[in-house]
């Protein structure tokens, strides 16, 4: 885990949404095969440092 802290941090966030998803379904009595997460971010506010520990695929 290369990133200790910080992904802890985005698993707890992506089980919170998730979590929170699956409730909003139950609630309005939905049911599905899949969800998707879509996870973005948005290049041009990182720094320069930030985008060193994240390189581009």
């Amino acid at each position: 885990m290369p990133f200790g802290k910080f992904s802890k941090m985005v698993r707890l966030v992506v089980r919170e949404m998730t979590g929170i998803l699956a409730l909003d379904l139950v609630r309005k009595r939905l049911v599905t095969n899949l969800l998707v997460l879509n996870i973005a971010y948005d290049v041009e506010t990182l720094t320069w440092e930030q985008l060193l520990i994240f390189p581009a695929k």
